[in-house]
């Protein structure tokens, strides 16, 4: 029921896309992307909000594919950069080398605070 209201959450927003890789109808992965503007510039940017691949399908062309779905819809919205953060702590080296392959550079890490 979540990931449903989240589909529906990214749906409304034109700024904002909730990207499936579907196989054989089921959901192997997903991907919600946003698009925001620069603190101090007109410039925008596209960020993932999460990105994920079930385990069974890691290393498949989904994650691939879903990376090209966000940067072409960054591309099409007039986004400078597509920011994506690796921060479930699942297979951190193994995404980063995908990502790399795929054309993005390595700026910094995620962090986080347990509240």
């Amino acid at each position: 029921e979540a990931c449903r209201e989240s589909i529906l959450f990214f749906s409304q927003n034109k700024n904002s896309k909730f990207f499936l890789a579907l196989k054989k109808g089921e959901i192997i992965g997903y991907a919600p992307c946003f698009i925001n503007r620069y603190t101090f510039s007109k410039d925008t940017y596209a960020s993932d909000v999460t990105f994920f691949v079930k385990k069974e399908h890691r290393g498949s062309f989904a994650g691939k594919k879903l990376i090209e779905a966000m940067r072409d819809f960054a591309i099409k919205k007039g986004a400078k950069e597509l920011f994506l953060t690796i921060n479930s702590g699942v297979d951190i080296e193994r995404t980063e080398k995908m990502l790399i392959r795929l054309g993005a550079e390595k700026i910094g890490s995620a962090m986080t605070f347990k509240l």
